[in-house]
Order: structure tokens, then C-alpha cells, then sequence
């Protein structure tokens, strides 16, 4: 679930007492998260003017990826906290977000156990609130108190080395969602610095990027690149992978559709009927959200139609990414104009450099094959599909004369001609 009607994404939530750590360890946090592209919820200085507090905590909470209770000494003798910590605690499922607790100046054993001063900051409440709503609280003090979170004494009282702790952790499962991408990308960060040079990551402008060009090209190993390497900035996001072949395959989109709410919402709806309704509830599941969301192999404006053909759907902040081999399908986007990256073929040198990574893990490669990789890698004509398709097939050819014979069946073929050549070739070898 996400935040809705202007509210903003956060990927971590912080629960903290002021007058404990919030001019101190807290701020700290929170500016080493954000120096590390983690957006954090600290405190309502993130709230928008004109909007309900509390509502808008629970909401915040309940829409983070991972939450940090910064349990102090007088943490417990904050209601507000209490309330943060109860609503963490409900959200706290498998499929939900990851807790954190940090002990600052506290035992764990105390907060599990609610003995000493979290016991006596307990008993003010007695008379003011009624026993669920205590029971809540003691129920959420045992749960989180029980979670192992670092402690201040694990470091020595060293402040800045539990900051250190806390902001490995919130990367390592902000990082879950990355995507296993090329084994050797040569050339490949220019390509994306191209991409990423089109967007502007600090305005609130809904962006769409399109990454068009010939089959081979690189398209999806670019788009691959640029999610990792952006996937932080984003609370929310989605990978759809192989657009064509999988709609192709299921004979519509309507499984890509629910696919996307599913990565989004992290609920598995229900089943869709059509398209139409499906790019419904796309609208519905996305509205107000931030989000990153890649879309592979695009081939036809049904497609787009069903899965992100207007720039209403989304939260201010999202960027979506397509790649194409039809570049017109841009133009039917509605709201806004996509910007395109064509990227150019790889030259001589970084071709040679990334076949011949990929055929013998090494480059320069053994010097009695240098001419043939030469050879190879012209066939190739700068396409990195191409050339990894090529190595495929002939880093598992042991003896130079059979190079020799396949790169002659090859020559003069066109890309997609020996695109096709090479499948056929492969399928005889094994």
C-alpha cells in the first residue's frame, strides 16, 4: 500500500523522542540516509503545510519499507511514541515492512520485558488510557524488544558508528529488489549517465524516458543498469521485463498489468478481465505514488495503452522508463513529452573488449585467437546482443578451425539474419 492525495513516499520511517536524540543521533541519521539516496520520514517538519498529523504518521508508516524506533530513555514517556511504535508493530508482517529497533541508552531486555525504566514510564499511563490501548502498547514494547537492533554500547557509545550500522542495514534491504544485470558491462555506464542525464531526479516532474534503437542494441541491459542503479531514490517500483514476448505468450497484457499492481501494492488483487479494467486499477494502485517503473520491450500501443499511457496515473516524482525498437510508440503518451535516448553502436574497441571478456573471461584473449576475435567482433557491427550471442557460442568451441567455420557461415549476413544463424548453430551443438 502507498500514500495517497499528496502525502509523500518514504522508504524508511524514524520514531524518535526529541528531547533524547533528536538534535543528536537521529539528525545524524537521517542526513547519512539521505546522503545515500534513502528517503527518510524523521519528523512533521516532513508533513505538508495544512495536513492532519497523526493520520498522516500512520499513513507514512504503514507505506515505508523499513522502520527505525529510536527507543531512548524517555521514549516510553512519550504517548506519540508509543502510538508510532503500536502502528509499527501491526504492520509488521512477512510480506510487510522491516523493523529496526535501535537501543539507545536502553536495554533490550527492558523493552521486551517492560522492567525497569520502561516499567516506570509505563505506570503514568494507567489512569489516562484504557487497558487495550495499553495492552497494545506492551504487546508492541515485547515484539520490537525482541528484535536483535544494535545497541549504543555494541559501539562504545560511538554515536556516528551506530549511525553506521543503522544506514548499512536500511541499503542491504533497499537493495533487495535489484535485478541480476550484465556479467561485463563495457561501455555500459556512459549509456546510462545518458539516460539519467535526460531526468531530473530533484523536481517533482513526471518524466518518461525512451531507450529506442535496432534489435541488439542494449536497450534492456541499459534499462537493467539505470533501475539498479536509481532504485533507492524510489519507494515503489516495478521491472517489467520482455513486454513483447510475454504478451505474445498470454495472447494479452493482462498479466503484465497485474503483475505491476502486485510489485506496487504488494497485494495480489484480484483476477483482471481486460485490459481496460486492468489499466483501471493501474490508475487507482498508482495514484499519489512515486514510483520507478521500467517497461521492456514495448512493441505495440495496446501495450502502452494498458500499462502507462498517461501521465496522470502516477505520483509526482515518477519516472518511467521504455524501451522500444519503435520509437513513435512515444508519441501517443498523454500529458507529457518523452524524451528519447537512441544509444549509438559500441566501437571497435570496446566490442573486441566485451566479446572477448565473455568468450574466455580475459582480455587481451590468448594471442593465437586474436585475429579471430577480430573477425567475430566485426560481425557483430557494434551490437552488444550480437557479440555476447557470438561468444556464447564460441567460447564453447575449443579448436581455431571451427571458429574458423562458423564465422564463415556468418559472413555477410545482416544482424538479425545471424541472430537467427546462431540460435539454429547453437541448438545443433548441444
Amino acid at each position: 500500500m502507498g500514500t495517497h492525495d499528496g502525502s509523500c513516499n518514504y522508504q524508511v520511517f524514524i520514531s524518535y523522542r526529541k528531547k533524547d536524540t533528536g538534535k543528536t543521533f537521529t539528525g545524524s541519521l537521517h542526513r547519512a540516509l539521505q546522503r545515500e539516496g534513502i528517503d527518510a520520514f524523521l519528523d512533521r517538519k516532513n508533513l505538508p503545510i495544512g495536513q492532519q498529523m497523526l493520520p498522516n504518521f500512520y499513513q507514512n508508516i504503514r507505506s515505508s519499507k523499513m522502520l527505525i524506533p529510536v527507543i531512548s530513555k524517555r521514549y516510553v514517556d512519550s504517548e506519540w511514541c508509543l502510538k508510532e511504535l503500536a502502528e509499527m508493530v501491526d504492520c509488521y508482517k512477512p510480506e510487510g515492512p522491516k523493523i529496526l529497533p535501535i537501543f539507545f541508552n536502553v536495554k533490550p531486555t527492558d523493552v521486551q520485558n517492560r522492567t525497569g525504566i520502561v516499567k516506570t514510564s509505563l505506570k503514568k499511563y494507567r489512569k489516562s488510557h484504557d487497558k487495550s490501548t495499553r495492552k497494545r502498547w506492551k504487546k508492541a514494547l515485547t515484539i520490537v524488544g525482541a528484535i536483535n537492533g544494535p545497541k549504543l554500547e555494541d559501539v562504545k557509545g560511538i554515536q556516528a558508528d551506530l549511525v553506521d550500522l543503522a544506514v548499512k542495514w536500511a541499503l542491504e534491504n533497499s537493495r533487495s529488489r535489484l535485478l541480476e544485470g550484465a556479467q561485463h558491462p563495457v561501455g555500459l555506464s556512459t549509456r546510462v549517465k545518458k539516460v539519467e542525464a535526460l531526468l531530473n531526479f530533484d523536481s517533482d516532474d513526471i518524466e518518461f524516458v525512451g531507450i529506442c534503437g535496432t534489435l541488439g542494441i542494449g536497450k534492456t541491459a541499459i534499462a537493467t543498469a539505470f533501475y539498479n542503479r536509481n532504485l533507492k531514490k524510489f519507494r515503489d517500483s516495478c521491472f517489467l521485463a520482455k513486454i513483447r514476448e510475454e504478451t505474445a505468450a498470454s495472447k494479452g497484457v493482462e498479466i503484465l498489468q497485474k503483475k505491476l499492481i502486485k510489485d506496487i501494492s504488494k497485494e495480489n488483487g484480484d483476477s483482471i478481465p481486460n485490459s481496460y479494467t486492468g489499466a483501471i486499477r493501474i490508475q487507482q494502485r498508482l495514484n499519489g505514488l512515486k514510483v520507478l517503473l521500467v517497461l521492456d520491450d514495448v512493441d505495440s500501443l495496446e501495450q502502452l495503452n494498458a500499462l502507462a499511457i498517461n501521465h496522470k496515473w502516477f505520483g509526482r516524482g515518477s519516472k518511467i522508463i521504455i524501451t522500444s525498437r519503435k520509437k513513435y510508440i512515444l508519441n501517443f503518451i498523454k500529458g507529457v513529452e518523452a524524451k528519447i535516448y537512441c544509444p549509438p553502436k559500441l566501437s571497435d574497441n570496446k566490442s573486441l573488449r566485451l566479446f572477448c571478456l565473455h568468450a574466455f573471461s580475459e582480455y587481451p584473449p590468448p594471442e593465437d585467437y586474436m585475429k579471430l576475435c577480430r573477425e567475430a567482433q566485426r560481425l557483430a557491427t557494434g551490437l552488444p546482443s550480437t557479440l555476447l550471442e557470438l561468444s556464447s557460442l564460441l567460447g564453447v568451441i575449443k579448436k581455431k578451425k571451427e571458429w574458423r567455420q562458423v564465422i564463415q557461415k556468418l559472413e555477410g549476413l545482416s544482424p538479425t539474419e545471424i541472430h537467427q544463424r546462431l540460435k539454429s548453430l547453437y541448438a545443433n551443438l548441444i
